[in-house]
């Protein structure tokens, strides 16, 4: 004799894996490993830009006054 009874799995996922995933599929596709090095270039570029900008202008450039 068989019963009808239904079972429900519950599963969360978290970001650890989330982020695993995405580093997983950059390694392993090319579009991935590009946009990769777009990321890296990108910071590099806007980390410049922002020492160029405080050492030209200073701390208390009115550029920077929003950001504290």
């Amino acid at each position: 004799m068989t019963a009808d009874v239904s079972v429900q799995f519950t599963y969360t996922v978290t970001l650890r894996e989330i982020s695993d995933g995405l580093k997983l599929q950059m390694r392993h596709s090319p579009v991935g490993r590009w946009g990769y090095r777009v990321l890296w270039v990108v910071g590099i570029f806007l980390g410049l830009v922002i020492a160029i900008n405080v050492a030209a202008k200073g701390i208390d450039s009115p550029a920077l006054v929003g950001l504290r």
